[in-house]
């Protein structure tokens, strides 16, 4: 007892000694672990995005993957008019807009399709990522009242297995494929300009009367794009000499989808154009595979100084599940029609076990 009581301070000190050395171990040994796991997470990273890049790197805009793999595109319906007006309305506007199944996708459309009544001659083509054709979807083209195209076209089986998927090139290629078949007479009722417009983008008047100024292709800005907040070309005494665009990654054509036209005698003219799947990488290929130059592209949007479409998009969520609760009836309320509803928009589903 007199012994520890005397030396009650160096057993301290040693104590205190093992202790920071197990402490400075375990810390070391965790922290070894955490950077270890880092540096996998990191390669693993690498390795994907290398992989992906490859895949997009390595694919030719002219290369015809309707060999290699499967396409599937179906006509759902149709509604045609005749020109209405004179003068520079007196060309149809070929309104390509590529959609998927989504809680946000009827109310866009809707909204859409009150901005495009609003333009004179404007055929809508609806193309969606879908297996079956939408009621939903035609319900809201038919009660447009305007010529439309309703067509379904899945993306293709092969590219789910990649990371960067490209969304909405299956609907817009089965979108050129009908409007080839639509103008192969090329007679005066048919020609026009053809638009790629997305669900979510929102578009000033303006645009309409602007695209038909289109004679080859022409391009304008963009707003809400990329870091800058906007993309668009550069033009000096009249003519495009570069572009403005945030992200460039080896691109000719740094153009966003809503930032450009072609007219449709010009893309007849080119039958060999096509957009790839390329992800990030669709709009410049196609540009390049209607073999075009900058000296080619038409300025519109008072010499690229206006913007005239932005890329808006909706908040994301997901479909809701209404808790119904025990003792509710549905019977005698508006309630059931209700859910129904919901759950014909894809809004929400219903749970009534509480």
């Amino acid at each position: 007892g007199i012994f520890f009581f005397r030396n009650r301070h160096a057993l301290g000190v040693s104590v205190m000694h093992h202790y920071t050395t197990f402490s400075t171990s375990l810390t070391q040994f965790l922290l070894s672990r955490y950077f270890a796991f880092c540096a996998l997470f990191v390669f693993l990273f690498l390795v994907i995005a290398t992989y992906n890049r490859d895949y997009v790197d390595s694919m030719p805009p002219d290369r015809d993957l309707s060999k290699e793999i499967e396409e599937y595109a179906e006509v759902c319906g149709s509604l045609t008019s005749d020109l209405e007006g004179t003068g520079p309305e007196r060309f149809w506007i070929y309104f390509v807009t590529p959609t998927y199944v989504r809680p946000q996708q009827i109310p866009e459309l809707i909204r859409l399709s009150h901005t495009l009544k609003l333009a004179k001659n404007v055929h809508w083509i609806v193309a969606e990522d879908s297996t079956s054709c939408s009621p939903q979807t035609a319900e809201v083209l038919r009660r447009s009242g305007m010529p439309y195209t309703h067509l379904i076209s899945p993306m293709p089986a092969y590219f789910e297995r990649f990371l960067r998927k490209p969304k909405g090139v299956s609907g817009r290629r089965a979108a050129l494929q009908w409007l080839r078949h639509h103008l192969k007479d090329l007679d005066s009722q048919r020609a026009g300009i053809l638009y790629f417009g997305d669900d979510d983008n929102t578009f000033d008047l303006k645009l309409f009367s602007e695209l038909r100024k289109t004679m080859s292709v022409s391009m304008f800005p963009v707003g809400l794009v990329g870091d800058y907040g906007i993309s668009s070309p550069v033009v000096k005494d009249g003519r495009v000499v570069d572009f403005l665009d945030s992200w460039a990654d080896s691109r000719k054509f740094l153009v966003d989808m809503a930032g450009f036209a072609v007219a449709t005698d010009f893309l007849m003219s080119r039958p060999s154009a096509i957009m790839p799947y390329l992800p990030g990488h669709e709009e410049d290929r196609f540009l390049q595979s209607l073999d075009i130059e900058l000296e080619d592209i038409l300025p519109l949007a008072d010499n690229c100084t206006q913007v005239y479409v932005w890329h808006t998009k909706t908040l994301e969520r997901d479909r809701g599940v209404i808790q119904h609760p025990k003792g509710w009836r549905t019977l005698d309320t508006n309630l059931g029609s209700l859910y129904e509803v919901a759950r014909y928009l894809g809004l929400s589903d219903v749970n009534a076990s509480r």
